[in-house]
């Protein structure tokens, strides 16, 4: 397994889903991210002891603000797994906050739209394997980047 460093539009797109969908009372947006990213900093730590060489944005970690970017549910359940997937490397992660979140954000994303995880992947092989919706999956990005997200309104 490898690990890399989510985006900081990754981690405003899941800062946002959360503020707009899952967090109550709303918390401090800049912090939100801050966690999230620590975290997957934590990670590329725990696996590679040159991380804070490799990664320039390692250094700029204290100065994150938020930027609202929306994405669709579809890709907010794939942005979901891709920040797991890279924060998951540290003994820690288990039991962290940001796994927490991730879980949060995963299941209001999947209660949303009506379908089980495995649905969404076209995984499940009790009904149809291809949809929309798990087309619409397939298709998104692992990464989020600026080229993926809106800024300004809520995708569809």
């Amino acid at each position: 397994m490898s690990a890399w460093l989510v985006s900081k539009t990754h981690i405003d797109a899941l800062v946002t889903y959360a503020i707009d969908h899952c967090v109550s009372p709303k918390p401090n947006p800049d912090e939100v991210g801050k966690l999230l990213w620590y975290e997957n900093r934590k990670s590329l730590r725990y696996r590679y002891a040159d991380a804070d060489d490799c990664w320039e944005d390692l250094k700029t970690l204290n100065t994150y603000r938020y930027e609202p970017a929306y994405v669709s549910e579809v890709a907010i359940v794939k942005a979901v797994h891709c920040y797991a997937y890279q924060s998951c490397e540290h003994p820690g992660w288990e039991k962290s906050a940001a796994k927490r979140l991730s879980d949060v954000l995963e299941q209001r994303a999947l209660k949303s739209l009506g379908v089980t995880y495995d649905q969404l992947a076209g995984r499940d092989h009790t009904g149809p394997r291809r949809t929309k919706l798990s087309l619409a999956y397939n298709a998104s990005a692992w990464g989020l980047e600026e080229e993926h997200v809106q800024r300004d309104e809520v995708a569809a």
